[in-house]
């Protein structure tokens, strides 16, 4: 080919990753036009008439010009969840009158429906069509969106055509697992787990996400032993792979299998290995210590990150014991303290204490660090460290007009104890979220549920609040999606909408979980 029709191609292929073209011209097969033509669908909402020679060109295959839903694509690109329509819905009665739209936008040909040619959208001009749907799902829940969802899942042909663009390299996978997710359709997990074992064709340019999002929330589905087999023979190649499909599912799998209590012995091997080496060290920390892992090794490394942070210094004949703040010591003492090791108890004491003389935290940096990793407790020492941190809360929060900083301090133990489960931080999260800080209110949203999707060191804590059994209820949860709501009709800025409605659709996603 020479150098001119080279640089033709070049620039045909990037302009076709730019803009919705026609559907003759989105996918490569035989007869396209000819099909939609005929398929009900496509005739309920496309163009689908093709100019004759002599007439004004005629955008066959694309939306009806001036329609209400060529104008959602223009507003909200790919995703509702980013745009005035989808705000609208969220805080207030969605339009009901969108539900046909959104059942026919995942609407797709199956494997062998067409000849040779591969799946696709009906709706095949608009290169968002489905993954728009799928954001809209949890907002407008239209008619069986769960089971049209994971339709669009369920053999491999249409995950690696419907959902991965091989001419721009993008990956949408992560959108119908997010989706079935905050839908609460456990029923689905199965088709959910069976697509986590494709790779992509390139997988320097596919991290997997879809595999991140359900690791990172699956366990609140209380899945089947036989269901969890099948994800710890995923993540043990993910363990051991190098590409970026595999490296970046460690982190999401420790979190899984930590968070399920794995008496896995393969996972466990992994999580103990793992301690001490990459990346995903502190996740698998996290894991050790909520199993708990209660052996030497483990216990060792515990002790090895208080010993490391210690600080002894003498005043006059007393012997002062104190220790630096850094997330290493602060899972280090979760560690400890949720085995019994009075070495634990020891630091998370000092990250709590109240100097009563001087009316202030004695040790701030930590009390932040803490209330990290505190999540992370064994079951058998949740109750407990709730207190310890519930005992100095007060003194924290009437802080607060003195100091500004202990707005910062309030916060992050909220945070803590809504993910621990418990209702204390309940009034201090609706203060910041009904109050005038914007600031405060994004931070808090962070560990809603906002990033309940991150791992390791960019993880809030959980990141998430824990609601069911011995946590809070559905009527104590759904306050906080209340006053995310509320918030719309005042708050302006843009980024913060869009945080706290993601935070409040992972919470309703743990209410769902829960029942």
């Amino acid at each position: 080919m020479n150098t001119f029709r080279m640089r033709i191609v070049f620039l045909i292929l990037i302009l076709s990753t730019m803009f919705a073209l026609p559907a003759s011209s989105m996918t490569a097969g035989k007869d396209i036009d000819e099909f939609l033509i005929k398929d009900p669908v496509a005739q309920k909402w496309l163009i689908l008439k093709k100019a004759k020679a002599g007439e004004t060109y005629i955008p066959f295959g694309m939306y009806t010009t001036g329609s209400k839903h060529e104008a959602l694509t223009k507003e909200c690109d790919w995703s509702v969840l980013t745009c005035k329509t989808g705000y609208k819905a969220f805080a207030g009665t969605p339009d009901a009158a969108w539900n046909d739209f959104w059942v026919d936008s995942l609407s797709h040909t199956e494997d062998k429906e067409w000849g040779t040619n591969p799946p696709i959208w009906k709706l095949n001009s608009d290169s968002y069509v489905g993954v728009r749907a799928a954001t809209a799902a949890p907002v407008w829940n239209f008619p069986n969106a769960a089971a049209l969802i994971a339709k669009t899942i369920n053999t491999p042909q249409k995950m690696e055509t419907l959902w991965y663009f091989r001419a721009s390299r993008e990956s949408y996978k992560q959108h119908p697992y997010r989706a079935l997710w905050r839908l609460g359709a456990k029923e689905h997990a199965d088709v959910l787990i069976a697509r986590m074992e494709l790779k992509c064709e390139d997988n320097r340019h596919c991290a997997g996400d879809n595999r991140i999002v359900f690791l990172m929330t699956a366990d609140a589905w209380k899945l089947s032993a036989t269901q969890n087999a099948a994800i710890a023979k995923i993540c043990a190649e993910a363990f051991v792979g190098d590409e970026a499909w595999d490296t970046h599912a460690v982190g999401p799998c420790l979190r899984y299998f930590g968070r399920t209590k794995t008496a896995d012995t393969t996972m466990l091997t992994f999580i103990k290995r793992l301690m001490g080496t990459g990346d995903s060290k502190l996740e698998a920390a996290r894991a050790a210590a909520y199993i708990p892992i209660k052996e030497k090794a483990v216990i060792n490394d515990f002790l090895k990150r208080v010993e490391q942070n210690k600080q002894e210094r003498t005043e006059g004949r007393k012997k002062i014991i104190s220790y630096n703040n850094n997330y290493d010591i602060a899972i280090g003492a979760i560690g400890l303290f949720g085995m019994g090791e009075a070495d634990g108890e020891k630091v998370i004491d000092d990250f709590v204490g109240w100097d009563k003389a001087k009316s202030e935290l004695t040790n701030p940096n930590g009390w932040v660090s803490l209330m990290a990793e505190a999540p992370f407790v064994a079951e058998t020492h949740r109750k407990k460290l709730i207190d310890k941190i519930k005992k100095v809360l007060p003194n924290v929060e009437k802080k607060i007009p003195k100091d500004s900083q202990y707005q910062r301090y309030t916060r992050v133990a909220a945070c803590a104890l809504l993910q621990l489960g418990d209702k204390a931080g309940l009034e201090p999260a609706l203060d910041i979220l009904k109050g005038n800080d914007d600031n405060e209110v994004k931070e808090l949203v962070t560990c809603l549920g906002e990033k309940a999707e991150e791992a390791n060191g960019n993880s809030v804590g959980l990141g998430s609040v824990r609601v069911g059994k011995d946590a809070l209820t559905e009527k104590e949860a759904r306050q906080l999606i209340d006053a995310i709501k509320a918030g719309f009709a005042t708050w302006q800025d843009e980024g913060m909408k869009r945080s706290a409605l993601n935070a409040a659709l992972d919470i309703e996603a743990r209410i769902k979980a829960s029942r």
